[in-house]
């Protein structure tokens, strides 16, 4: 009960984040803009988005589990049914711990696959790290204008609200860390999971995710300048990865409002028009919910089979 007053909770805090940016949007200027814009560059950035999700993203999660599933029709299976849990069912069970399921029930126990999740999710987030940070250094007066004041400032709100961030996310992994210690199998099959990785193995995680990222950089790229922005790529390397860690807060279902409230404001930040930069953070959650459709479609196709279209009883995932 008390989980899913919690889930409940973190949607309807999703939803007034969006319902208050919906209210700061002037739909007007995002006519204006939209009809001044070239059609091609708004499908050419929805389709940006696609091609990281459905393409990168999952492929990213094959090279992974592919030990596990056996095929790639059965990877993206999958992928589309945690996309469905992740974005758009207020469940208690995320996606990950719905592809956990899954997994287990394949033979793979839960050390190993818990281990290969984690890493999906980890390198996605570490190649934006370390791209911020190069950017940091790159651009040293711009990022700490960012901090600082000038002419694009992060209010100390914001600042503070980026250290509590990081504080969540190294308690959240201090927890596992210590928890993991206390159950050695678990341990052992997490290990050996991550040692069946090859050397390719490795290098294509790294090359699609490195991809994955550079398309959502493209897609955004382009849906600024449909809205007549010209969006400096390197500042919007600085907005992926510090929305990537804002929507780590386990405030809100899948980072819903976080992640689009996040974008939007680095964005004006950096000197976009608030009416294109809520707009493109709108279209990602697009991109995102469409990935989570698909993945409605998927599960409601395969259940009762084996894999990932098999029933899943959502108050067992926790």
């Amino acid at each position: 009960m008390r989980r899913r007053v919690t889930a409940l909770l973190k949607l309807a805090l999703g939803v007034a984040l969006i319902a208050w940016l919906l209210s700061q949007l002037d739909f007007a200027e995002v006519a204006r803009l939209s009809r001044a814009g070239d059609v091609a560059d708004l499908v050419l950035g929805l389709g940006a988005f696609v091609v990281a999700l459905a393409g990168f993203q999952a492929l990213r999660l094959h090279v992974l589990v592919r030990r596990h599933t056996g095929s790639l029709a059965t990877s993206y299976k999958l992928f589309f049914v945690g996309a469905l849990f992740n974005n758009l069912l207020p469940s208690n069970v995320g996606g990950d711990a719905v592809r956990l399921l899954y997994l287990r029930d394949m033979g793979g126990g839960v050390g190993g696959p818990l281990a290969l999740l984690l890493l999906h999710r980890l390198t996605g987030l570490g190649v934006l790290l370390v791209g911020a940070t190069f950017y940091v250094l790159a651009r040293p007066a711009r990022a700490l204008g960012l901090l600082a004041g000038g002419e694009a400032a992060i209010d100390p709100g914001t600042a503070l609200l980026v250290v509590l961030a990081g504080l969540v996310v190294g308690s959240l992994l201090l927890m596992l860390g210590l928890r993991l210690q206390r159950v050695r199998k678990l341990l052992a099959d997490a290990a050996g999971a991550v040692r069946s990785l090859s050397w390719s193995d490795w290098a294509a995680l790294l090359l699609l995710t490195g991809l994955f990222q550079a398309a959502r950089l493209v897609g955004f790229l382009f849906i600024a300048r449909y809205l007549g922005q010209l969006a400096d790529p390197f500042d919007t390397i600085f907005v992926l990865a510090a929305a990537a860690v804002a929507a780590l807060l386990p405030i809100s279902i899948a980072g819903l409002g976080v992640m689009e409230g996040s974008i939007s404001y680095l964005f004006v930040a950096f000197g976009m028009d608030p009416a294109a930069a809520i707009s493109a953070a709108f279209a990602h959650r697009l991109a995102l919910l469409l990935m989570a459709l698909v993945g409605g479609v998927v599960y409601g196709l395969s259940r009762g089979r084996p894999g990932p279209g098999a029933p899943v009883e959502a108050s067992g995932g926790t």
